[in-house]
């Protein structure tokens, strides 16, 4: 079960000098992790939430920590808040007992926050590498269900959305990348309460149409 921590402790746990996907004075959604995840990972989970939420992502350069604690890694960054990080999501490697990837959030506030222990990914290999393209793929899946989940507070009861809780690590590895249409739009509306600019999809499909060759 997903826990709920005091605001005060993860509030800032996102927002160190701005590096990633977006524009500088830009609200967006801040996307973190730990330095044991490989700089790859984080980009491919920031281009894919870019991708199929149409909203600006900011990656925050990793944090290295000498003892993990959640509380020490939270104030270490706490100084360094962006205010245009309208909502957060942090990936980092633990292998907590939480039978949820997404095991810490923080859903009031200015900044909601969300925390994916990404070694749960790999619950199936627990020898397995952060490195590994099967772990990529859960971790941007992971991250587009917990951010719906952050920002709606509600899952998805159709099977293969991206909002949809997976039963097992099988389902997550079926499910699609895609949130079906209500859900998109939902979530679409909930980023720009928050006021951050989100495409369309048509807005999406004509910008990727102008970069194909000879267009």
């Amino acid at each position: 079960m997903m826990k709920m921590i005091p605001v005060i402790v993860l509030v800032g746990f996102i927002g160190l000098a701005t590096t990633g996907l977006s524009g500088e004075d830009e609200n967006v959604i801040a996307l973190f992790s730990s330095c044991d995840i490989q700089p790859e990972n984080a980009e491919t989970v920031a281009s894919q939430i870019e991708r199929y939420t149409g909203a600006p992502v900011r990656i925050v350069p990793c944090l290295k920590s000498d003892e993990f604690d959640l509380k020490a890694f939270a104030q270490q960054v706490q100084k360094g808040l962006a205010p245009g990080d309208r909502v957060s999501l942090a990936l980092f490697s633990m292998g907590t007992n939480e039978t949820d990837h997404t095991v810490l959030t923080v859903k009031n506030g200015p900044q909601p926050f969300a925390m994916i222990d990404v070694r749960t990914l790999l619950r199936d290999n627990p020898k397995g590498e952060l490195r590994d393209k099967t772990i990529s793929r859960r971790m941007q899946k992971e991250s587009l269900r917990a951010l719906s989940l952050l920002l709606r507070g509600e899952q998805c009861p159709t099977l293969f959305c991206a909002s949809s809780r997976h039963r097992s690590i099988k389902h997550l590895d079926e499910k699609s990348y895609n949130y079906c249409p209500p859900c998109r739009e939902k979530l679409g509306d909930a980023l720009r309460k928050r006021g951050i600019t989100v495409k369309t999809p048509f807005e999406q499909l004509t910008e990727d149409a102008k970069k194909l060759p000879g267009s």
